[in-house]
């Protein structure tokens, strides 16, 4: 069997500025898939580091299916209340919580909320001619 260059087809029409990766296949376009990856992890996608094993750069979204992987290879860490990927050695767990960087998105810091606009209720804005004791068609119809 001949060994086929991996393309993908693409229903979205893609352009790049350089053209260089998309060929034109009539109404669809074709991009190599090694490059169609490239730009796939690397668009918001930044790498972080596996917290077993350093030498393992997994991008940001991949990595809790990577430490899921990872766990039963390497010793045990503590897991941090507040983010699940923050594996940290149980000797340095308590510190770790106390200056976790996720800890301030589950409890924001100690400060009053700022206050935008009037706390008072406004008057009603009546007119006397909407009110039905000034009106001079009203009818009293208890009597």
């Amino acid at each position: 069997m001949a060994c086929r260059s991996k393309k993908i087809l693409s229903l979205i029409p893609l352009s790049d500025s350089e053209g260089s990766d998309i060929e034109s296949d009539g109404d669809l376009e074709v991009i190599n898939l090694e490059q169609h990856l490239f730009r796939y992890f690397t668009m918001d996608d930044p790498f972080v580091a596996c917290p077993y094993n350093f030498a393992h750069r997994v991008p940001r979204s991949r990595i809790q299916a990577h430490i899921v992987k990872c766990q039963p290879n390497y010793p045990e860490l503590d897991i941090c209340p507040y983010n699940a990927t923050h594996r940290v050695p149980k000797l340095e767990i308590r510190s770790h919580v106390l200056n976790c960087p996720s800890k301030n998105a589950i409890f924001p810091q100690d400060k009053p909320p700022k206050l935008k606009g009037s706390l008072t209720t406004p008057k009603p804005i009546l007119q006397k001619d909407y009110l039905p004791e000034t009106d001079p068609n009203h009818e009293i119809w208890d009597d």
